[in-house]
């Protein structure tokens, strides 16, 4: 029994539900089918769940930002989703001034010391304790596509039952 727990809880639906927006904002704009949303939400959601120590002192922006370009790389789509492309929609989505945008993804602190790029973020931060899961997914996304139903579906819909199930659960 932790008193903290019901306080834990709603901070981290909190977070599911402002990240969902963020991330179906970023997908949509950046056209990406179903599969490969579903494959963002879900690395995300792993993310949050196994490596949130990441995010001490860090924007979860940085690390979203990280996630959609990780699994794109993954599905080869290196050429049509880049890191300025994602960055230049986040800024559109979520307008900021150039400094601001310049601390965010260009002046990343480290150990209080050293300061780094988001590609860095990226390479030395993100991809190590990530790489084994985002590319479990690589080899199954012939199959989805082969099973998967033509539908005209939001692309949010897998973002957003995992917010409404949070969301239920608060309410009970």
């Amino acid at each position: 029994d932790n008193p903290s727990a019901p306080a834990v809880a709603l901070i981290f639906c909190r977070i599911i539900k402002v990240t969902a927006k963020q991330i179906q904002d970023l997908t949509t704009k950046l056209a990406l089918d179903k599969l490969t949303v579903d494959h963002i939400w879900s690395t995300w959601k792993h993310f949050l769940s196994g490596h949130i120590h990441l995010l001490a002192g860090r924007c979860m922006a940085q690390f979203i930002i990280c996630t959609v370009y990780g699994v794109c790389v993954v599905y080869k789509m290196k050429e049509d989703v880049t890191f300025k492309k994602i960055i230049k929609i986040y800024r559109e989505i979520n307008p900021i001034s150039n400094f601001e945008c310049f601390v965010l993804f260009n002046n990343i602190e480290i150990e209080d010391v050293l300061t780094i790029d988001l590609f860095d973020l990226f390479n030395k931060h993100f991809v190590p304790p990530m790489s084994n899961y985002i590319h479990k997914f690589k080899n199954l996304r012939n199959q989805q596509e082969a099973l998967a139903p033509d539908s005209s579906v939001a692309d949010a819909k897998c973002l957003l039952d995992t917010v409404r199930t949070c969301l239920r659960q608060n309410n009970a």
